[in-house]
């Protein structure tokens, strides 16, 4: 009986694995982007924003787009620090997969950082992540000044309570204060 149920133990030991490589295969493609940009191309963060009209801001919407042709049950998404070379679980949300924008074989959603409380990509509140619409803001030109660090997107997905994580291969460049100088027609959402 004992000689029986080891093979038994060693094989389900060994579907989970092969799971779990599946899963993170599956999602290995991700990609980033900001609603800043600068003249030369090039994505942005902004902890400070003056905006065309004068205001200021502090937030950045971020978008993200990973290709997988998993079912996907559930996200966390954030920012992971390259600085701190982490994410910070302040800074980090989850979100059923169902509220994500999806085709056959892509996830892509938008959330809005705030750096009112912290600069990017550093803790800020957990309130400070929030999903919003996909489609809901156009790239902007920025100029910027004095750079504080980097961060890549961040995402764990669950599929068949198979969990994998996985950060985007672009970093994005943050700075203390940008400037807006046009807005272009270009939707942030993939």
């Amino acid at each position: 009986m004992k000689k029986w149920l080891l093979p038994v133990a060693l094989g389900t030991v060994t579907l989970s694995a092969c799971s779990v490589a599946f899963v993170l295969s599956l999602t290995s493609t991700m990609q980033i982007r900001t609603e800043y940009r600068t003249a030369g191309g090039t994505f942005v963060g902004c902890d400070r924003v003056t905006n065309l009209n004068g205001t200021e801001s502090s937030t950045t919407l971020v978008a993200l787009k990973f290709n997988t042709n998993a079912d996907l049950d559930a996200l966390e998404l954030g920012l992971y620090s390259e600085t701190r070379q982490k994410v910070d679980d302040k800074f980090r949300t989850s979100v059923p997969a169902s509220s994500l924008s999806s085709d056959a074989t892509s996830y892509s959603f938008v959330f809005r950082a705030d750096s009112q409380t912290n600069p990017l990509p550093a803790s800020v509140d957990k309130q400070a992540i929030v999903v919003v619409p996909k489609g809901e803001d156009k790239v902007k030109t920025v100029t910027v000044s004095n750079k504080v660090g980097d961060f890549r997107g961040w995402v764990r997905a669950t599929a068949d309570n198979v969990t994998a994580t996985f950060t985007s291969g672009a970093k994005v460049p943050v700075y203390q204060s940008c400037t807006v100088t046009q807005i272009t027609n270009e939707n942030i959402a993939f």
